[in-house]
């Protein structure tokens, strides 16, 4: 068992390209173009290809417009022969395409949907955001700012089209009202870890790590706790296969109605679920919900750190000595441990 980071969310950079081709009469008839993938970041007006997604699996698993996992969150993706031929249905390709509401056409009179713009003078582009999102990530016109892209903050507005002007924000997200708030019990909460090649099974021995950075080994999961030994930069340690993801719970306030919450709903976040989910409390009950979908206004975090909060690992050095580090640093290449 290994501890995964809660995932955010990069774009993929387009890259265009054209490549002709003719043929005479009396040439033999070329062989058939190959399958490729193809991307699109305006819903299917422009397509290029991607060789970084090489098999259909992949690119299925990108698409957000006709059926595919959306794993991005965003674009159109197909499996054809060339930019534009049409996709092969996912069905045919041996997947089973997820149901998800067809994309809006943009037109005079159209629902008005999320843009975005990244640089300053660039070009706004659709996401696949409810307005409360775009509002989380706007950073120009009022919203929270509460996204990045290449840690750099970003301007989004809710609007009819690209290049029409941003409609003001819904009063229910400048201002929302509050439901109820009861706050859970406990004030520590432990989550889940991600399961992973490292140990398929509770019979598994997790591999040794090599830790890159000198880290303090705790008695218990709990920075205040006496310091048992110190993991040098680049020693080689064994892993018990125990650990623990704590979190203090976080209070926020949802923006709008979706899935199981309403707008005004005020929820705390307890702990990370696993798979990209959290478990929140509202109101005496736990929810386990899809992280990315959220739209809430949070709560600045406390000032005061609390020394239980972290990824705790529990390590044992080659000379006996076991104890639990926080957040350590490991480095991506397998060593050999040996006990003293």
């Amino acid at each position: 068992m290994t501890i995964s980071r809660a995932c955010l969310l990069a774009l993929s950079v387009f890259l265009t390209g054209a490549l002709g081709a003719c043929a005479s009469h009396d040439q033999p008839a070329a062989a058939a173009p190959a399958a490729q993938c193809y991307a699109s970041g305006d819903e299917g007006a422009t397509w290029v290809p991607r060789p970084d997604l090489p098999d259909p699996e992949l690119c299925f698993e990108m698409d957000c417009c006709a059926g595919g996992v959306g794993l991005l969150g965003y674009g159109c993706f197909k499996w054809a022969t060339a930019a534009d031929a049409p996709g092969a249905p996912w069905a045919d390709l041996g997947f089973t395409p997820l149901s998800r509401p067809a994309p809006q056409a943009e037109a005079e009179g159209a629902s008005p949907a999320c843009y975005v713009r990244y640089d300053d003078g660039g070009a706004w582009m659709r996401e696949r955001h409810r307005e409360a999102q775009c509002f989380l990530a706007d950073s120009c016109a009022g919203g929270l700012s509460q996204s990045t892209r290449d840690d750099r903050p970003f301007c989004a507005k809710w609007a009819i089209g690209p290049d029409a002007p941003a409609l003001p924000w819904s009063a229910a997200l400048t201002n929302p009202p509050l439901a109820q708030d009861i706050p859970p019990p406990q004030d520590i909460y432990e989550g889940h870890g991600e399961q992973t090649s490292d140990c398929y099974n509770e019979a598994c021995t997790p591999p040794p790590v090599r830790i890159t950075n000198a880290t303090p080994l705790h008695a218990r999961p709990d920075a205040s706790s006496p310091v048992v030994a110190t993991v040098t930069d680049g020693e080689c340690v064994a892993t018990t296969g125990d650990y623990k993801l704590r979190a203090t719970p976080q209070r926020g306030v949802a923006l709008d109605a979706f899935g199981d919450l309403t707008a005004g709903d005020v929820i705390y976040a307890l702990a990370y679920a696993g798979d990209g989910f959290v478990t929140i409390w509202r109101r005496g009950e736990t929810l386990d919900v899809d992280f990315s979908e959220l739209a809430v206004r949070w709560d600045p975090p406390s000032a005061a750190a609390d020394p239980r909060v972290g990824n705790w690992l529990e390590l044992a050095r080659a000379d006996g000595a076991r104890g639990w580090a926080r957040d350590p640093q490991r480095s991506d290449w397998n060593c050999a441990f040996a006990e003293e």
